[in-house]
Formats: C-alpha cells, sequence, structure tokens
C-alpha cells in the first residue's frame, strides 16, 4: 500500500474526539495540503521550493500513516493520534495483524498547543532578556500566534502594571514587526515599577479572525527603573 493511499484509507475513518461541540465560522473552508504550503510559501518561513515543501509535507503524513498502521500513537506537538484496533491487547510487534485488526484512528487535538503565547521579550536598551523595560526603548517579543491582527479598538501591545491592573499603557506607534511569532515595537512612556506585557488580538493563524480579542500574557516580570517626571507621566503615559 502506497503511502498516499494509505493516508486515505485510514483517515476517511477519522473520529475527532473533543470535549465540547465546536462551531465553525459560517466563512470557515477547509484547505488542502498545497494551499496551507503556498501560505507558509508566501510567509518566507520556507527556504526550500514549494514542490519541495508539498512533497516533504506528503512524505511525514505517509510515514505517519504507515505508523499508525503499525499501532504507534503519534505526538505531533499540536495535536496526537492513535489507532483504534479490534483487539486492543494485540501486542504492537506483530505489525501485520495489528494492520488487518485498526478500524480507525483517533484524533485528539491539543487545545493548549493551539493558544498563542509569549515566551521571549527582549529590551533592545539594556540586552536583557525577560527581565528590565525601558521606556522610549525598542522592544522585540518572540512567541506563538502573537500577531496583532483585527478591527477591535482593543487589539495591540500592552503593559500593565503587576501592582495596578487597571493600568494599562498601550504601544502607539506602529510595531516595526509585526509576525505570528514576532512583534517589535517603541516601549510607550511609562512610571518606574513592574509590568507584564500583554497582546490582545483577533489573530490565530487560520485566515479567519476570532470574533473577539483574545489576551496573551507574558508570564514573566518587567521591571523599569527609570523615573520620570510628572510632566513626562501626564504628556507621554497613554492609558486606553
Amino acid at each position: 500500500m502506497g503511502a498516499v493511499t494509505s493516508v486515505n484509507n485510514l483517515f476517511r475513518k477519522l473520529h475527532v474526539k473533543k470535549a465540547k461541540k465546536i462551531k465553525l465560522p459560517a466563512n470557515a473552508s477547509m484547505l488542502t495540503i498545497e494551499e496551507v504550503c503556498s501560505e507558509l510559501m508566501k510567509r518566507g518561513s520556507f527556504e526550500g521550493s514549494y514542490d519541495e515543501l508539498v512533497r516533504h509535507v506528503r512524505m511525514f503524513f505517509g510515514e505517519m500513516s504507515n505508523q499508525l498502521s503499525d499501532g504507534f500513537t503519534v505526538n505531533t506537538g499540536f495535536f496526537s493520534v492513535h489507532p483504534v484496533a479490534d483487539k486492543a491487547s494485540q501486542p504492537l510487534r506483530k505489525r501485520t495483524l495489528m494492520r488487518r485488526g485498526v478500524r480507525s484512528i483517533v484524533l485528539n487535538v491539543d487545545e493548549k498547543a493551539n493558544r498563542g503565547h509569549i515566551e521571549f521579550f527582549t529590551d533592545t536598551a539594556t540586552g536583557t532578556l525577560n527581565e528590565r523595560i525601558t521606556p522610549a526603548g525598542r522592544f522585540i517579543a518572540e512567541g506563538k500566534l502573537i500577531k496583532v491582527e483585527g478591527n477591535n479598538p482593543d487589539c495591540g501591545v500592552y503593559f500593565v502594571s503587576m501592582v495596578d491592573a487597571s493600568l494599562r499603557f498601550k504601544v502607539e506607534k506602529p510595531l516595526i514587526e509585526n509576525t505570528s511569532g514576532r512583534a517589535a515595537g517603541y516601549v510607550p512612556i511609562i512610571p518606574a515599577g513592574k509590568y507584564r506585557i500583554e497582546i490582545k488580538t483577533q489573530y490565530n493563524g487560520s485566515g479567519v479572525l476570532l470574533k473577539k480579542p483574545v489576551t496573551i500574557k507574558g508570564k514573566f516580570t518587567l521591571r523599569n527603573y527609570k523615573i520620570l517626571s510628572i510632566k513626562d507621566e501626564e504628556t507621554n503615559g497613554k492609558k486606553p
């Protein structure tokens, strides 16, 4: 059985385990491997050619289907897939018998893996990582699904006081970089204190915007030691 044929035969019987019913947007569409690869090429995340990318992806899924047929569970980091056999006690080493017994495969979606998160924050003025923040200085936030996108006015990058959560300073200047894994810009003028970076966005990586913004919070504390005058705070510190 060829790799592509194996994929088709196994995935026809795909069952999705879910804790709750998920309603897709009316304009949501199913993307093919070719379409996903095309979008990846547009982002410049793959150094090879489009044809090479498609071939590599198909090779991966082809081999994954072979491993599923042999009774193994595959964890991609985003979701896990495992086979369901007629005889659960069938030893995995007896691969021929296991292939005959496989009647379906089950897909478990790891919801946490599909959530955005901020992993690193670089303060270029001090060269520190996940530690300092400098008013008017350049910052670089790195993570997953952190692109600021959406028509909701709340979308943006914020620095929130760890002492008083009502003190929220939004980055007003346009971001220098704004991609799924990286957001860079200039820190607003903020008073001395401890802060947490937050990103509000309707982006989820699927091409369809979320109805409401999600909040992605950094899990580290950023310290601003620079003391500003009251005049600086009143004229430059902007609260949403």
